[in-house]
């Protein structure tokens, strides 16, 4: 059968090469509209939960956050571990999966079930976050902004900064090659109370009296809906989100004593959230803006349309500003770099090949040796393309190990039919001949390269 299916292609030249254009043309094709990755997609079995509570010490954290939430997710099934760390206004939970559990799409949706179900404390206004740890929702560049000539920011340096963080943050949330973006250095707004010992003394109100004033009227919660017609939504709305509603709030004196004002007991201003993280840009404290992708885009033509429009944003607002962006940890270079490692690998090979070839065969061996390098990579990618899978460094290292096994089998090949066609043998029939006494050699050379490999495929959790 395989000296059938060798003999067909040998005399029906002109068929054979158009065959190997069309696999050449279509792996151009592919190359170009294929993504590029740093890494393949993959997801850990790694949930992270975060909370955040302002205000609360680490003790208040791990009592009404973490320690509710480690007791609701004892009931979820396909949970191997969790480890929590509680700190000042923060709760912080990781749950690894079993390695092996059947359906862990199914484990996810319990563990966000469960977190929903947990009774937080009301001060919490935002939800939750349940993440999964995957490699797609690493950052592909950051994006620095600082002030030039402005080492450490104040409160109207950081305020002005903050502001165009905002503006060139909304521009790059915009695209389409854009998931989300994080921030590092970026400190929230918040109202300050500085409270007057003296004042509190003379009134008779201690700090916790002042905190849970403040925390029972600052509310912002559904309250039903009426019974009409259109059923419309009550929403319980009395939010301190000013320094005026703040100073005009009245707290009780003593045990019976008379209402006073808070801005009797001390001052209120507005300011940013305390921090002991400086985040430092070319030696001025700036902000860091962590860019992650759509999974849809590569990371190639994201970085490039990222790069334009920060580029952009630099000349249409910035060029009248002390305001500075720097590129960082652009995560494309290294894919850049594989990909030129690629061509050049397979340049010097061709011209290796050929050289060798020529000295112990003949030229035209050596070419046809040496065409198997662009045709054994434009079906590797062909392949790849019909698969859905990506261009990454995982993927190039093995089509890099495959193209030297390929060459290697191909040397064989063309020596045996060299040696059949000295000893006077017809080219056709050397060629048919020379590649059928070779083959179960040569295929017994490549299954046993795939067996070596074959445990890959039962390897569970990361290395997996």
């Amino acid at each position: 059968m395989i000296k059938n299916i060798i003999e067909y292609f040998v005399n029906r030249h002109r068929l054979t090469n158009i065959f190997c254009l069309m696999v050449l043309v279509g792996g151009i094709f592919s190359w170009f509209s294929i993504p590029k990755e740093e890494l393949p997609d993959i997801s850990f079995d790694i949930v992270r939960i975060t909370t955040n509570y302002p205000g609360a010490s680490a003790e208040e954290v791990e009592k009404d956050i973490t320690i509710p939430i480690e007791d609701e997710l004892q009931g979820v099934d396909g949970i191997h571990s969790v480890i929590s760390s509680s700190s000042r206004g923060s709760s912080s939970i990781r749950v690894e999966l079993e390695p092996g559990y059947p359906d862990k799409n199914e484990a996810i949706a319990d563990i966000k079930n469960a977190v929903s179900d947990v009774d937080l404390p009301v001060e919490i206004r935002e939800d939750p976050s349940v993440q999964i740890f995957k490699t797609s929702k690493r950052a592909i560049i950051d994006v620095a902004i600082y002030l030039d000539g402005i080492k450490y920011l104040d409160k109207e340096s950081r305020q002005k900064l903050q502001s165009y963080m905002f503006s060139l943050e909304d521009k790059l949330l915009s695209m389409p090659q854009v998931n989300s973006i994080g921030r590092s250095g970026y400190l929230k707004e918040e109202i300050q109370i500085i409270a007057n010992p003296e004042k509190l003394y003379e009134y008779r109100v201690s700090l916790n009296t002042l905190s849970s004033a403040i925390t029972k009227n600052n509310i912002s919660r559904p309250a039903g809906s009426l019974d009409d017609e259109k059923e419309s939504k009550v929403v319980l709305d009395s939010e301190l989100n000013t320094a005026e509603k703040i100073n005009a709030l009245t707290v009780q004196g003593g045990f019976e004593g008379k209402g006073v004002r808070i801005s009797d007991l001390g001052s209120v201003r507005n300011g940013y959230e305390d921090t002991s993280l400086i985040m430092k840009v070319n030696g001025h404290q700036g902000i860091i803006l962590n860019v992650v992708k759509n999974s849809q885009y590569g990371i190639l033509d994201s970085i490039d349309t990222i790069t334009s429009a920060v580029k952009n944003y630099e000349k249409v607002r910035l060029h009248d500003t002390n305001v500075k962006v720097v590129l960082l940890d652009d995560e494309s270079t290294d894919v850049r770099n594989r990909l030129s490692l690629i061509g050049i690998n397979g340049l010097i090979g061709f011209v290796i090949i050929i050289s060798l070839l020529m000295i112990f065969l003949d030229l035209t061996s050596g070419l046809w040796v040496a065409a198997g390098i662009p045709f054994t990579f434009c079906s590797s990618i062909i392949l790849m393309k019909l698969t859905g899978m990506t261009i990454n460094n995982t993927t190039l290292s093995g089509v890099i190990i495959v193209m030297g096994m390929v060459v290697d089998d191909a040397i064989v090949v063309a020596e045996n039919v060299a040696r059949l066609k000295r000893e006077g043998m017809e080219p056709i029939k050397a060629a048919i001949d020379g590649t059928c006494f070779v083959f179960k050699p040569i295929l017994a050379s490549i299954l046993t390269t795939c067996v070596a490999f074959i445990p890959l495929f039962f390897f569970q959790g990361r290395f997996g």
